[in-house]
């Protein structure tokens, strides 16, 4: 007996057949483009921003040099006679990491460290990002001489500075805006941090002082050297690898073959009857509906986020300074305007400023920083004897 299929149900096979060859042809498309440049210093990476020129240069120069692709838990217990490379991290480190590193230099090694967020992962972090950053690459002159500094000027932009807290804490280049290029020792071991990695990138390693300063600042052959990956992409969750290969698109197929299979074969059984409207008579419906979000968004740090962007607009309202100023000056304002002193306010508002970036945040850390913005931000609008801001 032939198969009969009523209008509704041919209409729906061809649009079925449709779709699905509009997804055979978009994968197709996708799997052949070619790999974009990652804006980090890979040593997988030939664009201008990897940095797979240096690391092949470092091997053929008889360095013994290695990816590292596993969690600094896995690092040497011994770290004399090595160099870790953190090339600007992409990922932020949680606190058993950061111990690791730690523990590390401790027991000798050496860490290279590059960019803003390189610094989280340092024992000591004294980072901070300026709010303009450097367009074009510069001739940056030595601050000291020193064995860092020894092949002369370098040439890069800087993203961001580091502020001098201890006078163990050497600078080898400045700019006007600030360190870019310090060190100072830990334990057994060193820290050098650089504020930007174009001197060690494809494009930025032939320029003039640059192949100097990444030679000087991972130490001679005799070191061992791991270059970090893990922070850039070895973390990632099994679906998040998935999403890197066409394997996507096979899932994406199945899944629209499922959903046009219920929606072809399903049949409604019972009457129609109108959904219940609740009514809106709360007056706290909005916070509700605002924690619902954040609780199915299951990322903690958005309500820090909202909080923090409160809290910055109404402080700077008060103080009469830019929305873009640093956390640094906001707590020094604070202080010498309307004498606010708290002893965990500026470590406090470093956190909340870095919230957005922490994929690990706990609801605990969330909720204490939360609190902590709002009790500041009560004490510091009394001390100016105005209600209007409270609400």
């Amino acid at each position: 007996m032939p198969l009969t299929l009523t209008r509704e149900e041919k209409r729906a096979a061809i649009i079925f057949t449709a779709t699905v060859a509009v997804f055979i042809l978009a994968a197709m498309g996708f799997s052949s483009e070619k790999d974009q440049d990652p804006l980090y210093p890979s040593t997988t990476s030939t664009h201008s921003h990897g940095a797979k020129g240096t690391y092949l240069m470092l091997k053929e120069s008889g360095y013994s040099v290695e990816r590292w692709y596993e969690s600094p838990e896995e690092l040497p217990t011994d770290g004399s006679g090595s160099t870790l490379i953190l090339a600007n991290p992409t990922l932020f480190p949680n606190n058993t990491e950061k111990q690791a590193i730690s523990r590390y230099l401790q027991k000798g090694g050496r860490v290279l460290a590059i960019g803003s967020v390189a610094g989280n992962l340092l024992p000591v972090d004294e980072v901070t990002t300026l709010t303009v950053r450097q367009p074009e690459a510069q001739s940056i002159p030595p601050a000291m001489p020193s064995s860092i500094t020894r092949g002369g000027p370098f040439k890069s932009r800087w993203e961001s500075k580091w502020v001098v807290t201890s006078p163990d804490q050497m600078v080898h280049y400045a700019t006007a805006d600030g360190p870019v290029v310090i060190s100072y020792r830990y334990g057994q071991g060193e820290v050098i941090w650089w504020s930007a990695s174009e001197p060690l990138t494809n494009a930025g390693i032939t320029e003039s002082g640059n192949l100097d300063l990444s030679l000087n600042s991972i130490g001679d052959r005799s070191k061992r050297v791991y270059w970090d990956e893990y922070f850039h992409s070895s973390r990632k969750s099994l679906w998040s690898r998935v999403a890197d290969t066409p394997l996507k698109w096979l899932f994406a197929q199945l899944a629209l073959f499922l959903g046009l299979a219920m929606i072809t074969y399903s049949r409604r059984s019972g009457p129609q009857r109108p959904l219940k409207e609740r009514p809106r008579l709360s007056s706290l419906e909005f916070i509700e509906t605002l924690g619902g979000l954040y609780k199915r968004s299951r990322s903690p740090r958005f309500a820090v986020e909202v909080a923090w962007d409160r809290f910055r607009t109404v402080v700077m309202r008060r103080l009469g300074i830019r929305l873009d100023a640093s956390v640094e000056l906001i707590a020094k304002l604070c202080r010498e305007r309307l004498r606010f002193e708290d002893e965990d306010f500026l470590a406090t508002l470093r956190d909340c400023e870095a919230a957005g970036y922490d994929q690990d945040m706990t609801d605990a850390k969330a909720l204490h920083l939360t609190q902590k913005l709002a009790e500041y931000q009560e004490k510091l609008i009394a001390f100016t004897g105005s209600k209007t801001e409270r609400h």
